[in-house]
């Protein structure tokens, strides 16, 4: 929960062998049901018995099922309209890592002193830098900087998810988060509170600097031992870059604009958007 709202549409959860983050949009019902849908069908995944080679394919089947499950809920419930979710999962068989992600929730990792932004965001000002059309310091400040591009449980969009494996490094430190801190926090300072993590108090104070209230979300941080990756409790951070309201997301849908350099939401064929309140 935040400083001022009552309840947090972000679910999480942290396990020996899988960590997972979803950060629910759709008003105060609709959110906090479509990230809890989305862990409901992740979390018995985290069991040893997964051989390497199946964890990408058992992950994206289960995030199928979770977007098939809300927009069948979306369908049967007008309160639900509009329900949908960002979501990441990162899952260890022996030493390798796999990933599924899709939304704008972001993971890093620390290796040495050098922090790395492992995901690359779903949202319309990612697609303007993507494309040049826009800087990222202009992205920071851009009036459609919370219009998100893919979701789970939207059924007119693509929700093929991002997918990654890796070899898992001994002593990398991995920390899953929704934009609630991305968007508050610098990557300078998550580097360096990532570096010197003591507790989740540490994170806590840093990621509540004075400034407007809002809700905190959930980090997970995890330094790989050889196979037996750590496992921390979780912190919370406010977030007021992205201010979700008590109706159900509004769709963003233009026309094509022919001419011109810079895209808006809905032209070149990207599709519906997610407008966050």
């Amino acid at each position: 929960m935040g400083l001022v709202r009552s309840n947090n549409q972000d679910s999480g959860y942290a396990g020996a062998n899988l960590l997972v983050l979803a950060d629910g949009m759709g008003g105060p019902a609709g959110g906090d049901i479509a990230s809890s849908v989305a862990l409901a069908h992740l979390v018995p995944l985290d069991t040893d018995s997964h051989p390497a080679d199946s964890m990408l394919p058992l992950l994206r089947e289960a995030l199928l099922d979770a977007h098939e499950e809300l927009t069948d809920r979306s369908s049967r419930d007008r309160d639900l309209e509009g329900l949908g979710t960002t979501c990441i999962a990162l899952m260890r068989s022996g030493n390798r890592l796999a990933m599924v992600h899709i939304g704008d929730s972001r993971a890093y990792v620390l290796r040495g002193d050098t922090l790395t932004q492992v995901t690359t965001d779903h949202s319309f000002v990612q697609y303007l830098v993507d494309t040049g059309q826009i800087t990222p310091e202009e992205a920071e400040h851009h009036p459609n900087r919370n219009v998100v591009l893919k979701i789970l449980g939207d059924a007119q969009a693509d929700v093929a998810p991002d997918e990654t494996i890796r070899t898992a490094v001994v002593g990398d430190r991995w920390m899953l988060c929704s934009d609630g801190l991305s968007g508050l926090v610098s990557p300078e300072t998550i580097g360096q509170v990532m570096a010197d993590f003591k507790g989740p108090g540490r994170v806590r104070r840093r990621a509540h600097p004075p400034g407007p209230p809002g809700r905190r979300t959930r980090q997970y941080h995890v330094r790989h031992r050889g196979h037996r990756p750590r496992r921390h409790l979780p912190a919370r951070a406010p977030t007021d870059r992205r201010r979700r309201g008590h109706r159900p997301q509004r769709q963003i849908a233009r026309r094509r604009r022919s001419g011109g350099a810079r895209c808006r939401p809905g032209s070149q064929g990207l599709g519906p958007r997610h407008r966050r309140r």
